[in-house]
């Protein structure tokens, strides 16, 4: 993930409920949701790459990567997840047509609008 994708993270205290927060807002002591509870963070460490790459998947909304529940996107879930819901709806209906080109170039776009307000 980047240091700008959301995570389900914050205090440990099991009668509150975790925000999406930017990953590099969490530190040593929160806690972050995972398949099995919330796990505290021991550690935290930042390695630097390039690109833009979101995990959409059929069923939407949270994903699970190494037991780490998270959002696929950074910075706007909310609007992410309505945009690719439509991307879903029409894999859904015609799923060759996420193949046109008019489609890719559009979500290119949208990526590098997001990543404009990061």
């Amino acid at each position: 993930m980047t240091a700008d994708h959301l995570v389900l993270a914050g205090s440990c205290d099991s009668a509150t409920t975790l925000p999406l927060i930017q990953a590099r807002a969490v530190s040593v002591g929160d806690c972050l949701q995972s398949t099995e509870g919330r796990a505290p963070v021991i550690a935290t460490r930042v390695v630097q790459s390039k690109g833009i790459r979101s995990l959409v998947t059929l069923a939407g909304n949270l994903v699970v990567v190494n037991g780490i529940v998270a959002s696929p996107f950074a910075a706007q879930h909310r609007i992410s997840e309505a945009w690719y819901s439509i991307h879903r709806l029409v894999y859904a209906l015609l799923p060759s047509a996420l193949s046109f080109k008019f489609l890719q170039q559009t979500s290119e776009r949208f990526g590098e609008l997001a990543a404009s307000f990061l």
